[in-house]
């Protein structure tokens, strides 16, 4: 147990050397600082003391709802997954390359302890390191939403497991990849090209999921107007005063639309195909915004989403050529719903699964390589 808390504290005394964590915490505490900066009134956003009209206001949705809104959007899918995360991966990506470096290792192994326990605490101090981020950050939060949107939400609390989860996804791949370059900078690039590659995965599926509910809407609609024509012909057909030039309009009219329909059912089948090579690729890669996502639903009630979901809506389809946009937005906010609503063991299980594989690669290369 000795050895276990000496190598922690080794390791966090190594990465604070690196004045990284300040760095974060002083960022961190400027972000809550905004947040205590601004508010939300019954005539629109009050910054400081200035108050600017907007059609976000205390009446459309409460106070409480819009600074957890924040700290969801911009405190954690902006700067603790975003900025947080590099200035932790930066950190951290000298742990193992440092640790395994001629001289480094044949230091620490003359202390009785064994390879495995010694990879796996050093792991575990990386993630020592975003765990003191996030609970500062999140503290601060918590303090600001209590006083100014008078809500004490302990929720909250629940961003702390949620990101070191998301964090060491990628950190995961980062130490293998320390393993094998046994380079920092290398191992540090490598693993935000793997994000980006990881994201650009969810990125494509989630535009594909909504262009194929954007389509399942169209198919729905050219068979109702089917419906409906053959309804009409079929009525025409029994009159009496029925007009043959008149009908043979309104059947080519119907093969018209027979024809659209095939074409929509064709390009659909090619768009769900691709939609589900597209899952499938990323049921095996880790699920990076879907992990985020799931403290949306445990800090925000169902009517809180919903109201936030519609807002944005308004807001994304205002304007001249808002009725242009209103489907293809539509589509979005179902597809973004859809993804919210997978089941848990597909989006932690999965990912879990797939960080315990990457770990035990780097592991394996740790035990087996004769530095």
């Amino acid at each position: 147990m000795r050895q276990a808390a000496a190598i922690l504290i080794d390791a966090y005394r190594e990465l604070n050397a690196r004045r990284m964590f300040w760095v974060a915490v002083v960022i961190s505490l400027l972000i809550v600082g905004c947040f205590l900066a601004i508010g939300i009134t019954e005539r629109g956003i009050q910054i400081l003391w200035f108050e600017v009209p907007a059609f976000i206001n205390t009446d459309l949705i409460p106070a409480a709802t819009f600074y957890k809104f924040m700290f969801v959007q911009f405190g954690i899918n902006v700067w603790l997954t975003w900025g947080a995360a590099i200035l932790a991966l930066t950190s951290t990506s000298g742990l193992i390359p440092e640790l395994i470096r001629s001289g480094a290792i044949e230091m620490v192994l003359s202390r009785p302890i064994s390879r495995p326990k010694l990879f796996l605490l050093k792991y575990l101090a990386g993630l020592l390191f975003v765990v003191l981020q996030v609970l500062v950050f999140t503290t601060a939060s918590f303090i600001v939403i209590g006083i100014r949107g008078q809500s004490w939400e302990w929720g909250l609390f629940l961003a702390v497991p949620i990101v070191v989860l998301f964090f060491s996804y990628l950190f995961s791949i980062q130490v293998l990849l320390g393993m094998i370059t046994r380079s920092s900078t290398a191992s540090l690039l490598l693993t935000l090209i793997a994000w980006m590659l990881i994201s650009g995965v969810h990125v494509a599926e989630s535009a594909v999921l909504a262009v194929r509910i954007n389509q399942e809407g169209r198919i729905a609609t050219l068979d109702k107007d089917l419906q409906i024509r053959e309804a009409d012909i079929a009525a025409y057909t029994r009159a009496p005063d029925a007009d043959a030039s008149v009908l043979a309009r309104k059947q080519d009219a119907m093969e018209a639309q027979r024809k659209t329909r095939s074409e929509a059912g064709d390009t659909f089948t090619l768009t769900r195909r691709w939609h589900e090579a597209l899952y499938n690729t990323k049921t095996l890669l880790p699920k990076l915004a879907e992990t985020t996502t799931l403290l949306n639903k445990h800090l925000m009630s169902e009517d809180e989403i919903t109201r936030l979901l519609n807002m944005q809506q308004q807001r994304a389809t205002a304007g001249p050529r808002g009725r242009d946009r209103a489907d293809r937005v539509q589509s979005e906010f179902a597809a973004t719903r859809e993804q919210a609503n997978r089941p848990l063991w597909w989006t932690l299980g999965t990912s879990i699964g797939f960080e315990a594989v990457v770990l035990l690669i780097a592991g394996w290369l740790f035990c087996r390589r004769d530095f």
